[in-house]
């Protein structure tokens, strides 16, 4: 079920919202608060963010770069460019009630902070930023934001497939690798 209207802000404040499994903006961005789960002792070494995410274009557009930034608690961690907006095939999971002319699937990639820095798929370094950087403990709020400014080279806006859209049978999948502290 589309919630709302198509390409309609407001639809953000909708209680439906938290329903959605396909979400879309052409520039702009989204913040999403990460559960954080640690422990008093514990240090946080790694996190790994993985989603299927694509550009955003009327219609669609396997060649529509869109330069996509992502930030942890307001430092910016580098930016990926997706290469397209994919509709040349229905997506593997997209239901039957979903337009064939949109975005039907994307890419899934893994945003990985460890002490080395930030990387896309744990071999692109995008970033010097390190999950020290952060200093997050037991009592630290963790949103994670994606973004696509409006005066970057590729404003190709981004597309997030959950569980029950595109290729991927998942939604926005955290992992949290820890120490205990000595």
């Amino acid at each position: 079920m589309i919630i709302g209207e198509l390409d309609d802000p407001r639809v953000f404040s909708y209680p439906d919202r938290f329903s959605a499994n396909i979400l879309w903006i052409g520039y702009g961005s989204v913040t999403y608060n990460l559960p954080s789960r640690l422990r008093p002792g514990q240090r946080l070494t790694e996190l790994q963010i993985s989603f299927e995410i694509s550009s955003e274009c009327p219609e669609t557009n396997e060649d529509y770069p869109s330069d996509i930034y992502f930030e942890i608690n307001g430092i910016a961690l580098g930016k990926w460019i997706s290469p397209g907006d994919y509709g040349s095939r229905k997506g593997i999971l997209s239901p039957s009630w979903w337009p064939e002319l949109l975005n039907q699937y994307g890419l899934l990639k893994t945003l990985i902070i460890n002490q080395e820095g930030t990387f896309i798929d744990g071999t692109s370094k995008i970033s010097n930023v390190t999950i020290s950087d952060f200093h997050i403990d037991y009592n630290s709020v963790i949103d994670f934001t994606f973004s696509v400014p409006k005066d970057t080279t590729n404003c190709g806006g981004l597309t997030l497939f959950g569980a029950e859209f595109g290729d991927y049978n998942q939604n926005i999948v955290i992992k949290a690798f820890y120490e205990e502290n000595q």
